[in-house]
């Protein structure tokens, strides 16, 4: 998850137009406006639990109908980051990190002008004092008035709100909500939108019922984590253990394993500290840039697959949901393959077992690859097939032979005849391609038990 920025959308309806029945909208962008002009006010930011999103904009898509029920066709707007936030608990003395998907939701509200003024806030009177409702992009920098007056009829009595107006020349007037649409020529409508309270959005910063936010399997983890957690688990990926081989090795798969130390608990005090030192070793793999090579790996894999395709896009972000938890991590199998392929061909002896047309009977090798072709001469839809041997000196040699040959990966054995054809150079390995090959092969060993 890196963490996405949204585009600013309108909740419900689209943004723009008039505002009020009959009512003139001034533009609020002053272009002579001096350079020292200070910043505006920031807009409101909610802090909620990711997963109760849809609940808060369904009450900004609420409050955006009833706008359009006035005829006002200006919206609430909002734009939303997801991140996570870290929270530790504490087991048996030791520290544990777990995470939460959280959004914040920054509320754009809609603007009012009317024949030149702006609203600029509306003032309720308490006790104590006025408490202002301020426009989006509006601010009175601290200013209040003495009375709840009003400077069009200019009486001043007990109110429930007033409005403070600005103009382009820096006039600032007080007017009762009666009147309005006297002093503005327009009938006014949908006021009850300036400085619009949604705090009522803080009960979505939490569960239902004030419970903990929500644990187990609906935590998101931290990409990197993951990662780390896995090599950790594995002992680098040498143990690394695939959902789908899980059964077949009666094993563990790596991913439960992860699952276990991010999700369960500990039951006791050297079960706890067993955690801690697999945490420990992911930290290790987190500092020794092994993360970064495994992620690195990713964009290896063909995204032509669905599996190549899922899991760049499993690994793209900085978090990762649960349910593709196990995707992601295999990425450490990916990159454990590839430094075995690199092991293994840094492995390989430059050079070659012959010259052409030099007989190679007498060489001992091993089987390391075999593929079947399609033999395009065969009508009866036979098959060529490429061998690749692995001489005791680290020598490759390459036969393409006619029909199918039956050699199974590990075969060794010593060639009985054969010539070589040519001396080549195939992505870097030296490789001598034989013909007309006799090959007297062993049964090769049993495979060790996987670990």
């Amino acid at each position: 998850m890196s963490t996405g920025l949204r585009d600013r959308q309108p909740a419900g309806v689209p943004i723009g137009g008039e505002f009020a029945v009959n009512a003139h909208p001034e533009a609020l962008v002053d272009l002579d406006a001096p350079d020292d002009e200070p910043e505006a006010p920031p807009v409101p930011v909610h802090d909620i639990l990711a997963d109760r999103l849809p609940e808060a904009v369904a009450r900004i898509e609420a409050a955006n109908k009833k706008l359009a029920r006035a005829g006002i066709e200006e919206r609430f707007t909002y734009t939303t980051e997801e991140y996570l936030k870290k929270r530790t608990t504490t087991e048996f003395g030791i520290k544990t990190d777990t995470y939460e998907l959280r959004t914040k939701l920054e509320l754009n509200e809609p603007s009012f002008s009317y024949g030149g003024w702006t609203f600029v806030a509306a003032l309720d009177e308490t006790e104590n004092g006025f408490i202002a409702r301020t426009a989006p992009g509006q601010s009175l920098d601290g200013w209040r008035p003495d009375a709840q007056g009003c400077d069009h009829c200019g009486t001043k009595r007990h109110r429930k709100a007033t409005y403070i107006l600005t103009n382009t020349h820096g006039d600032r007037k007080q007017i009762g909500s009666n009147c309005l649409e006297p002093f503005l020529g327009v009938e006014v409508k949908g006021l009850w939108a300036l400085g619009y309270d949604f705090e009522d959005l803080s009960d979505l910063e939490s569960d239902p019922d004030g419970r903990e936010p929500r644990g187990g399997g609906q935590s998101p983890i931290p990409t990197r984590d993951l990662i780390a957690l896995g090599l950790a688990v594995s002992e680098g990926g040498a143990k690394f253990v695939s959902r789908a081989h899980a059964d077949e090795w009666n094993k563990a798969s790596t991913m439960s394993s992860v699952s276990d130390l991010l999700y369960g608990k500990a039951k006791t005090r050297e079960e706890a500290m067993a955690r801690e030192e697999i945490r420990d070793r992911a930290q290790g793999y987190l500092t020794d840039g092994t993360v970064d090579a495994v992620l690195a790996s990713v964009q290896t894999v063909d995204t032509d697959s669905d599996y190549g395709y899922n899991l760049q896009t499993a690994t793209a972000g900085e978090w990762v949901s649960p349910r593709h938890a196990a995707i992601a991590v295999s990425a450490i199998s990916v990159w454990r393959r590839g430094q075995e392929r690199a092991v293994a061909k840094a492995a390989i002896a430059p050079g070659f077992i012959g010259a052409e047309k030099d007989k190679i009977a007498g060489v001992t090798a091993t089987v390391t690859k075999v593929i079947y072709t399609d033999n395009p001469f065969d009508y009866n839809g036979g098959v060529n097939t490429l061998v690749l041997f692995r001489t005791e000196d680290n020598h490759v040699v390459k036969w393409f032979a006619s029909g199918r040959k039956e050699y199974e990966l590990g075969d060794t054995g010593t060639f009985t005849g054969g010539t070589v054809k040519a001396q080549e150079t195939y992505e870097g390995v030296d490789q001598t391609v034989v013909t007309r090959v006799k090959f007297a092969a062993e049964s090769a060993p049993e495979p060790a038990a996987h670990p």
